[in-house]
């Protein structure tokens, strides 16, 4: 696949056309045939009249680099939009070329609203037994009886030597 003769709006159109390849929310992205299908029809359409097996093959391995790339980068644009900060002279607007031809993956990407696990009326309960169950398991290392080993001279003057600077 040339990349100087490559329409990759082509590309975009025909992918948005096909929820399978893009949209995560949708239950026929989860069925891989459908998206296998959805693929084949995309090679059939960038590929030349008599192409063989073998160039369909590397044209649909080239198509769906291409295609995540394209993705890659409007989400990379995205996230960069969305952590801009509101300084004078910030822009918010985006410099990828193809963002506002992909801005169709934004609904099935966009984070979902989980609920969460965490009870807001157990937390001083459980902060105490945490507290508690902390100070069990943290000692200070100064209550441990400390194993006397033989080491060199050298690295018991440095010992004394630490021993006096934290003291």
């Amino acid at each position: 696949m040339e990349t100087e003769a490559f329409n990759t709006e082509l590309l975009i159109d025909e992918i948005e056309k096909r929820p399978a390849i893009w949209d995560m929310t949708s239950s026929d992205y989860s069925d891989k045939n459908l998206r296998r299908r959805a693929w084949e029809e995309l090679v059939l359409i960038f590929c030349e009249e008599h192409a063989n097996e073998e160039k369909k093959k590397l044209l649909s391995s080239s198509l769906q680099k291409k295609w995540k790339s394209l993705r890659d980068n409007y989400m990379r644009e995205v996230k960069k939009i969305k952590t801009v900060k509101s300084v004078s002279g910030a822009s918010k607007t985006s410099t990828y070329f193809h963002y506002n031809r992909l801005r169709f993956l934004q609904a099935s990407t966009a984070n979902k609203d989980t609920d969460s696990s965490f009870d807001a009326d157990n937390v001083s309960a459980s902060s105490e037994v945490a507290e508690v169950e902390i100070s069990c398991v943290f000692k200070n290392p100064k209550s441990f009886p400390r194993k006397k080993q033989k080491i060199s001279s050298a690295d018991e003057r440095f010992a004394n030597t630490l021993e006096q600077s934290l003291a």
